[in-house]
């Protein structure tokens, strides 16, 4: 700022720094794509019975999902639908999806950040 005494100078470059600090309050960063990217499991509960021992869905069945494998903590629990189908949101990790009762054997699925993993619960019925 040529011709203007150095105090004005300094004063205007405090203003122009506080104009700057004070349009950035209250605008917090980005999130990263990953971090508000939902991830889990989604699957349908089966069961094969009958003459066609063609699977069919199993409603209404009691889903629990354990932390790395059955001997892990119980971090979630969800009922199938009306359609045998269910879906868990989890953090990624490793997990191990059964049926409460009913006998399907259970699956083992990685989550990855933003991703669903998809699982068939099967009971072989008689």
């Amino acid at each position: 700022m040529a011709g203007f005494p150095r105090s004005v100078t300094i004063m205007a470059s405090v203003a122009l720094m506080a104009l700057s600090v004070s349009a950035c309050a209250g605008v917090s960063p980005s999130p990263s794509p990953s971090a508000t990217q939902s991830s889990g499991v989604r699957g349908v509960s089966m069961v094969v019975a009958g003459l066609s021992r063609t699977p069919v869905p199993q409603p209404n069945v009691r889903i629990a999902v354990h932390e790395s494998d059955l001997a892990g903590a119980v971090v979630a629990m969800t009922t199938a639908d009306a359609h045998g189908a269910f879906k868990v949101d989890l953090t990624p990790g490793r997990y191990t999806i059964v049926q409460v009762f009913g006998g399907a054997v259970p699956k083992t699925v990685t989550i990855r950040p933003g991703q669903y993993a998809s699982v068939k619960l099967i009971i072989q019925g008689k």
